[in-house]
């Protein structure tokens, strides 16, 4: 039942409960027989105060603000995580065209977006690589997790040519460096990441011998910070 429901509802019984009180009020006459008129019952006053209640405790339902993550936050700090990234073509000493996709996630967050308690990231991008050097383009996808591990909120940050994640290799172990804006909808918004991982090859002889197609990283400093000017 919505709420004017309940309202209307309630001042129906009133109506008729004062309808029936007031024949309490009045002395009817004797009735032939010696019948005596029955006095009216408690059943109206109690379903006008089940009523009442119910449509006191109907705003709290109705009008209950829903949870979402505040956006307002100016910073993001995490200072550990680690990360695992993928080729499409196993790179070599030769530089060529590269997909890649990487997953991680970052730790020990300092924030004040409330509850931020860590990050899980997705990036999927492609360029000219080589075991050497290189850089890419591509997007950044990170989520957000309070302690229990609910998404709170998330941040898109697009790499260009402006803006690329530029590597230096050696052997296929390098240090990626990326900084690049936030776009629209995302937690610290407008706003800047930097972004520096460690990353290195799971076979130390495989830029030799036919190519490397898997990195693990760790996170050296990551930081999302908003342009308040």
């Amino acid at each position: 039942m919505t709420l004017t429901g309940l309202r209307l509802s309630l001042v129906a019984v009133e109506m008729e409960d004062d309808c029936a009180l007031s024949g309490t009020t009045e002395q009817s006459p004797p009735v032939p027989g010696g019948e005596k008129q029955e006095e009216p019952t408690m059943t109206t006053r109690t379903l006008r105060t089940l009523l009442g209640a119910a449509m006191l405790a109907a705003p709290a339902i109705a009008f209950a603000p829903p949870t979402h993550a505040d956006t307002s936050g100016t910073f993001i700090e995490c200072l550990t995580g680690n990360s695992t990234q993928e080729f499409s073509n196993p790179i070599t000493y030769t530089p060529q065209q590269t997909a890649i996709n990487e997953t991680g996630t970052v730790g020990n967050c300092v924030s004040d977006v409330p509850n931020l308690s860590y990050g899980t990231y997705v990036y999927s991008g492609n360029g000219v690589l080589s075991c050497l050097g290189g850089n890419s383009t591509g997007k950044f996808t990170w989520k957000w997790h309070d302690n229990d591990g609910n998404v709170i909120g998330s941040t898109i940050v697009g790499l260009d040519s402006n803006d690329p994640a530029v590597v230096t290799r050696i052997n296929g172990n390098n240090v990626a460096a990326t900084t690049a804006d936030t776009t629209g909808g995302s937690i610290i918004h407008p706003g800047r990441m930097v972004y520096t991982e460690q990353l290195i090859a799971t076979d130390q002889t495989a830029c030799l011998l036919g190519g490397l197609n898997t990195q693990t990283g760790t996170n050296l400093g990551l930081t999302f910070t908003r342009n308040l000017t």
